[in-house]
C-alpha cells in the first residue's frame, strides 16, 4: 500500500474528526474505490452515492476557489504596482 491510499483506519479517523470538505473527499475516494471492485448490481447504488458526494463537493469547492483567484489577481496587482515604482536615486 502506498502512502497516498488511505487505511480503513485513517478513513475512520477523517469521518470522526476531519472538516466537512475532507470528510467528502475521503468518502468520495471510498466510493469511488468500491466502485472499481463492485458487482453490477451494487454499481448503481454506489455510483449514486458517488454522484451526491460530489455534488456536495461541487456546492463547496467554488467558494475555496474563489477566495484562491482573490489571492492570485490581489498577488499579480501587488507585483504590477512594484514594478511600476522606480527605486528612488
Amino acid at each position: 500500500m502506498t502512502e497516498q491510499e488511505p487505511t480503513e483506519r485513517d478513513f475512520v479517523g477523517i469521518m470522526q474528526e476531519g472538516t466537512y470538505v475532507e470528510k467528502l473527499e475521503a468518502l468520495r475516494d471510498h466510493l469511488a474505490e468500491r466502485l472499481t471492485t463492485a458487482e453490477h448490481r451494487e454499481a448503481a447504488s454506489i455510483s449514486k452515492q458517488l454522484s451526491e458526494v460530489l455534488a456536495k463537493l461541487q456546492q463547496v469547492s467554488p467558494q475555496v476557489k474563489e477566495a484562491s483567484r482573490v489571492d492570485v489577481l490581489r498577488a499579480k496587482r501587488e507585483a504590477r504596482a512594484k514594478n511600476r515604482q522606480l527605486p528612488a536615486g
